[in-house]
């Protein structure tokens, strides 16, 4: 990390402290980099983009794509979203409408247990170097329970890890140059393990256990500085099956992260 990038970060610690220790006792008015704010892009602008802003190692249907679980331009991430992610509301997913409910699914596996399976989700954040501070991901519940008897089939995962990279942005055009969302996202396993095998994380927090496998968000907030560009979020194991004769699953229905970014780079 560069001499302005660890002022940055010192800065931001200073920054975020004074501000809250302001708001909280009543006074003063907050810096513009004193709160976290969407780093990822929305959904709707990931076709126009060559670069692949998401990327997942499997897929089940051609309509459950990884770009789904990005926050949707009709709801934008603000602090009164956050409140509600933050206090795991497993019923807020930031669609107006049921009808828009969107997920991601894997591709079926006959193992299950997390040393036999994993899947690795790759995103590329909007901005070139942010300090990334929380993420936040939503199993999706069985959209169709209430028809075939599986109301309270959440399709979650026993244990997740992520890891944060700085990458250049020429380098990581070619190394994550991928289709646009019209010509239809598939596997990109050996995408993802290419760019894992070449890359040094900045940052990577061990394989933990989830403490609640339904559908609430489950947050994740990271040490002070961390600096990157691209998350790979990594869930372990696969808890359900579909159906008795289906192999087992892991879905994401809503995937949110949040950062500072680093000045001279919004």
């Amino acid at each position: 990390m560069s001499t302005q990038q660890v002022q940055q970060c010192c800065n931001l610690a200073i920054i975020r402290k004074a501000n809250f220790d302001s708001w909280y006792t009543g006074g003063g008015e907050r810096h513009r980099y004193s709160w976290p704010r969407s780093i990822l892009p929305r959904s709707e602008r990931t076709a126009a983009r060559r670069l692949a802003p998401c990327l997942a190692s499997s897929q089940d249907q051609p309509n459950e794509i990884i770009s789904n679980v990005l926050w949707p331009m009709e709801s934008g991430e603000t602090e009164e979203n956050w409140e509600e992610i933050a206090s795991g509301n497993p019923h807020y997913d930031g669609c107006l409408a049921q009808s828009s409910k969107r997920w991601w699914s894997s591709g079926p596996s006959e193992l299950h247990r997390p040393e036999d399976t994993r899947e690795d989700l790759l995103f590329v954040s909007k901005l070139e170097d942010v300090i990334v501070t929380e993420i936040a991901i939503k199993a999706l519940k069985d959209p169709f329970g209430y028809f075939n008897g599986a109301q309270d089939l959440v399709y979650s995962w026993p244990y997740i890890s992520f890891s944060v990279y700085r990458v250049p942005k020429d380098v990581l055009r070619l190394a994550l140059l991928g289709p646009s969302e019209e010509e239809g996202e598939y596997s990109s396993r050996g995408m993802i393990d290419d760019f894992v095998k070449e890359h040094t994380p900045t940052y990577t927090h061990p394989r933990t256990k989830v403490k609640r496998a339904d559908d609430s968000w489950q947050i994740h907030g990271l040490p002070d500085g961390v600096v990157g560009n691209v998350i790979v979020v990594t869930l372990w194991g696969k808890s359900v099956k579909q159906f008795a004769n289906s192999g087992y699953y892991v879905c994401v229905e809503k995937l949110a992260m949040r950062g500072c970014p680093i000045v001279g780079n919004e």
